[in-house]
């Protein structure tokens, strides 16, 4: 037989089935011949590689006078691509070791062809004639068998109850046999029981119950004694009934918390009941598991609102901390620096730049004294963030006694203290490009750092802050050779030109001030694009806490929850700011802005669990207070996430509980107390002890 056969074969769960093709003159297929059979009970508990490669041996057999003995190779197209290795298979089965020795009587080869082009087989394996008609067919008793029996059940894999703590995703959540709640609700409810009576008695009038059940009639259906709408089940008026099925449509590990949309869609596969909608919305917007650990969707919460503009230059001042820099020593005063103290006047942009080893309290005031004060006396106001330098009673006194407003941002809310953010992102920008490979030589590029930053256009207000505030620009050593241009002695001194530079001086001030004006509304509208006004909450409502920027106790931050609480708010600071009622383990500031809070509803459903997580805890913030060190009690030395030995000690504070605390948070202020405790402990871990570890 010199024309080339085509055999196409496909399998289902119930049926195999095959079609013989050859190709016209012009090399297109056309169907010779087709079979189909139905897979005997045994044969439907075959895995897909033996029932793929049964109907190839079906085909063979069918076809068998037309396929044997050919010269060209027959191709055989399967949806099947492992069934391509199966002639060079080493360990074969019995059945497989027969169907290999009738196979190689043919010339063929097998050609893999994706299951979405096979149509021809897969249609005839389709057949509803040749598929189970119902549950008790033959080829499916074999399939419907309890592997696992009750008895075969030790106690402790029983079903738990979803309200513990913990859940194990292997737990079957299972509580009372669903029928039983269903056949429970049926016989305590009238209404469905009258529904179903004049369904079953065909009755022309529609009784008065079926009002209460708000369905057309034409819509309603019984089957074994139980009232369907559009082929679901009705559930009755039963709170119990329809929790159950709220909680295994949303808590159940296989529901997996879904939303509002598709917690319906799972309950309304197969149920019904008036307003189930609303009920749902209602459950899912009470379950506090999805409170805490989904994200929020929401834009953010709060328009942006700048602050007052200055009225004078260095009136309102902003005042930030560069923290934890490298070590690096000044040439001029051989001082030894770890963080930059930066100092922003907010209506000339002008910055001071100071290095600096402590940033206590006691220590920032007099850097203030001698950087600050000198040059452009008492401000008005002072921005900041809250930094333990500003939230310490010494910082508050100072400017109680000096009459500053002490501005501070509430907690985790950059933007209110924006100018000193941009401040430390230009000066930071500048050191990266400056400084030695080492990066101990940041302190000695301050001043020029200052310089260069000052000289440079401001984009609020067009010019540069030593022409606001000096109304000149200053010296490079770039200018060309005569210089600038003097005014005669005459000018110089009268008087009148005096008026005018006076008058020109106070005509820039207020120049300056319409440009932040301008600029601050034009920042304000462009940001409040993206944002949405915040929630008006008021007094005793309870929100979720975002946990974005707090440190967790738990291991992975990905894993842990989103939001936490919910906390009552006690009092709405402002607009945008509502302060919380935390609990005293939680030692942060308890003023948070709009956008990290999320409103918690307070009317979960009949019944609805709302488990709280217990096993959450903060760890201590030292940015929130200034923690003072009464004694050092004990030291160790451990291993951090990162495998990095470091040394800790267990430290007795003042006015809190005692904590292990790392060695870097106890440097500033606390050397003394160090060396008393290791004098009088000898044999406790010690810093020469850490640094001999590492080395070694």
């Amino acid at each position: 037989m010199r024309i080339i056969c085509t055999v196409e074969c496909d399998s289902s769960d119930y049926v195999n089935a095959g079609c013989l093709s050859q190709p016209d003159d012009s090399g297109v297929l056309h169907p010779v011949a087709f079979f189909s059979r139905k897979l005997i009970p045994a044969e439907c508990n075959y895995d897909i590689y033996d029932k793929e490669l049964m109907a190839i041996v079906r085909a063979f057999e069918e076809w068998r006078a037309e396929l044997e003995g050919t010269e060209i190779p027959v191709e055989v197209i399967s949806d099947h691509k492992n069934l391509q290795h199966f002639m060079t298979t080493k360990r074969l089965s019995r059945r497989q070791a027969r169907w290999s020795e009738f196979l190689s009587r043919f010339n063929f080869k097998l050609i893999y062809r994706p299951g979405a082009q096979g149509g021809k087989p897969d249609a005839l394996t389709r057949r509803s004639s040749d598929l189970p008609q119902g549950d008790d067919d033959e080829r499916q008793e074999h399939q419907n068998q309890i592997v696992l029996k009750p008895e075969n059940l030790s106690p402790d894999m029983l079903p738990v109850s979803l309200n513990q703590a913990e859940i194990d995703p292997n737990d079957q959540v299972v509580q009372k046999p669903i029928e039983d709640l269903i056949s429970i609700a049926y016989e305590n409810d009238t209404v469905s029981s009258k529904v179903l009576e004049a369904l079953k008695n065909r009755d022309s009038i529609d009784p008065p119950e079926l009002k209460e059940v708000k369905l057309p009639r034409a819509l309603l259906s019984e089957k074994h004694q139980r009232l369907y709408f559009k082929d679901r089940l009705y559930i009755p008026e039963d709170e119990e009934l329809r929790l159950h099925l709220l909680r295994s449509s949303h808590d159940s590990a296989a529901a997996g918390h879904p939303g509002k949309a598709k917690t319906y869609e799972l309950l309304s596969r197969h149920y019904y009941w008036p307003k189930m909608s609303r009920d749902v919305k209602r459950y899912v917007r009470n379950c506090h598991i999805c409170s805490r650990s989904k994200a929020s969707r929401l834009s953010y919460q709060g328009l942006l609102e700048p602050l007052k503009t200055p009225f004078t230059k260095w009136e309102d001042i902003a005042v930030d901390f560069i923290v934890d820099l490298p070590r690096s020593k000044n040439e001029t005063t051989g001082q030894v620096c770890r963080n930059i103290m930066v100092v922003t006047d907010r209506l000339s942009k002008q910055r001071h730049f100071i290095g600096c080893g402590s940033i206590e309290a006691r220590y920032a005031a007099r850097l203030f004294l001698h950087h600050v004060w000198k040059h452009h006396g008492l401000p008005k106001t002072i921005v900041s963030d809250r930094g333990t330098q500003f939230t310490s009673r010494l910082w508050q006194r100072l400017c109680q006694r000096l009459r500053i407003s002490l501005k501070l941002s509430t907690a985790y809310h950059p933007e209110t203290d924006g100018q000193s953010e941009n401040s430390n992102q230009g000066l930071e920008q500048y050191l990266r490009a400056y400084v030695n490979y080492v990066q101990d030589d940041w302190v000695n590029w301050l001043p020029l750092a200052e310089f260069a930053i000052n000289n440079h256009r401001s984009e609020t207000n067009g010019v540069s802050p030593f022409y606001a505030v000096y109304g000149q620009h200053p010296r490079l050593g770039n200018e060309p050779s005569e210089g600038v241009r003097k005014l005669p002695q005459k000018q110089q001194l009268d008087v009148a030109a005096a008026d005018r530079f006076a008058e020109w001086m106070t005509k820039l001030t207020e120049n300056l001030r319409n440009e932040m004006d301008m600029a601050q509304s034009q920042h304000a509208e462009q940001a409040n694009k993206f944002r949405c006004s915040a929630p008006q909450f008021k007094q005793g409502d309870k929100v979720w806490l975002d946990t974005r920027n707090l440190s967790m106790d738990r291991p992975s931050k990905k894993l842990s929850d989103k939001y936490i609480g919910p906390f009552e708010i006690i009092e709405v600071v402002g607009p945008a700011t509502c302060r919380l009622d935390l609990p005293p383990s939680m030692k942060i500031h308890n003023v948070f802005h709009t956008n990290l809070l999320r409103s918690a509803s307070t009317d979960p459903f009949p019944g609805q669990d709302q488990p709280m997580r217990t096993h959450v805890k903060m760890e201590q913030d030292n940015n929130s207070r200034e923690w003072m060190v009464e004694k050092v009690l004990n030291s160790r030395i451990t291993k951090n996430r990162y495998g990095k030995i470091r040394l800790e000690y267990f430290v007795k504070w003042k006015g809190y509980p005692p904590s292990w605390r790392p060695q870097r948070d106890l440097i500033p202020g606390s050397e003394a107390l160090l060396y008393t405790f290791h004098d009088q402990n000898p044999d406790r871990p010690s810093p020469s002890e850490l640094w001999r570890r590492r080395s070694s």
